[in-house]
C-alpha cells in the first residue's frame, strides 16, 4: 500500500512528543508498505531515519521563522488565498498525482484541508492535537 505522510513539523530530530509520534508512524509504516513523508525543512536527517525505501521531502513554507509562524500559513483558508499555503497545496498535488497514494495521513488537524481534494484516496487525519479544532475558526469540534 502507498501511504502519503503530511507532516505539520520535521520529526527529525525527534526532541518532542509530537516528532516522536510522526517518527515512530512512520518508522512502522515503513516496514511493509510504500511510505513518502512531505515534511517542513530539509528532509536529510528523516531520510536516514527512515532509509532509503521511504521518499521524504520537503515543504515549501520557511519553519525558520518559527513553528507558530508556520501554523499561520496553515489557516484561514481558502488555500490559494495565502503564498505559503498555495505552495504547499501544489506540492501535495504534484505529489499524489505523480505517486497516487492509497492513504494520505496529515498529522494535525491544521492540515486536514489540505487533503479535500483527493476523495479517490482514504484520507485520514490525526487528532491527538485535537484542540487545534477548537482554535480554528469555521471548524466544529465533535461533529
Amino acid at each position: 500500500m502507498k501511504i502519503l505522510i503530511l507532516a505539520h513539523l520535521q520529526p527529525a530530530p525527534a526532541d518532542n512528543g509530537a516528532k516522536l509520534r510522526i517518527l515512530h508512524l512512520a518508522r512502522e509504516l515503513v516496514r511493509e508498505h510504500q511510505v513518502a513523508v512531505l515534511a517542513p525543512a530539509a528532509p536529510d536527517a528523516l531520510q536516514s531515519e527512515l532509509g532509503p525505501q521511504a521518499l521524504v521531502a520537503a515543504f515549501a513554507w520557511p519553519l525558520s521563522h518559527g513553528e507558530r509562524a508556520a501554523r499561520r500559513h496553515l489557516a484561514p483558508f481558502p488555500r490559494d488565498e495565502q503564498p505559503f499555503v498555495a505552495a504547499t497545496a501544489r506540492q501535495l498535488d504534484e505529489r499524489v498525482r505523480a505517486w497516487r497514494p492509497d492513504v494520505i495521513f496529515a498529522t494535525d488537524p491544521a492540515l486536514g484541508e489540505y487533503l479535500r481534494p483527493y476523495a479517490g484516496a482514504l484520507r485520514v487525519v490525526d487528532i491527538a492535537a485535537e484542540h487545534v479544532l477548537y482554535l480554528m475558526p469555521g471548524t466544529h469540534a465533535g461533529v
